[in-house]
């Protein structure tokens, strides 16, 4: 591992193929330390050989990492967890919603909705994009509504979402009204009744698009 600091590109790529044939457990707190690294590259080279050797101790200290506010590894971190275990990087998902960057949190919303992430730890991934809605970056919270659009039944929608229609933020509450067209329920139909009330005009024309769509 500590080859890789100092190797070329051709030979960087020749060690990442030939570590995981050796598979030391006690080298991964090694590979994990290369996420630490400013440099993108061996970065990537963590990657590489986590997705393929990673286990559980591994995963833990990545999932510790995740949960820095400075950890510079993330992306490559969730994307070698899930890229070996799927559902078991849930917690290193939510680690990073809470803490990492914009970009990082938007490639973990897309983690989180992941086929077999929602399929095998459905409670633990909405939980993970219910985080997201309460963000300070409305990107984030955008990107948190659409998923919960998509992926949660209507109780769930309910609970988590539409509490926002009283953010204050008209382009928030156009987001949850927009997200609403795949629950036309009594209850749903009810909420969109209000907010056609209340208004304000951009609001009112977003409900009569979903309840058009």
């Amino acid at each position: 591992v500590r080859a890789l600091k100092h190797a070329d590109p051709v030979a960087k790529q020749s060690l990442v193929e030939l570590l995981p044939t050796i598979n030391s457990v006690s080298g991964h707190r090694e590979v994990v330390q290369l996420f630490r690294s400013s440099d993108l590259e061996l970065r990537r080279c963590g990657r590489d050989i986590m997705a393929k050797v990673g286990g559980k101790t591994a995963f833990g200290m990545l999932t510790e990492l995740c949960a820095e506010p400075q950890f510079s590894g993330r992306i490559e971190a969730i994307e070698a967890m899930v890229s070996l275990a799927g559902y078991h990087a849930i917690p290193a998902l939510h680690a990073t919603i809470v803490h990492g960057t914009t970009e990082e949190k938007l490639q973990s919303l897309e983690f989180l909705g992941n086929d077999e992430v929602i399929t095998k730890n459905r409670q633990g991934a909405l939980e993970g994009i219910a985080l997201s809605i309460e963000d300070m970056n409305d990107q984030v919270v955008f990107a948190g509504i659409e998923a919960f659009g998509q992926l949660a039944d209507e109780d769930d929608f309910v609970r988590y979402v539409i509490p926002k229609l009283e953010s204050g933020n008209i382009a928030i509450v156009k987001a949850v009204v927009r997200a609403m067209r795949r629950y036309i329920s009594p209850r749903i139909l009810g909420v969109l009744a209000q907010q056609l009330r209340l208004g304000p005009k951009s609001v009112r024309i977003e409900v009569l698009e979903t309840l058009e769509a």
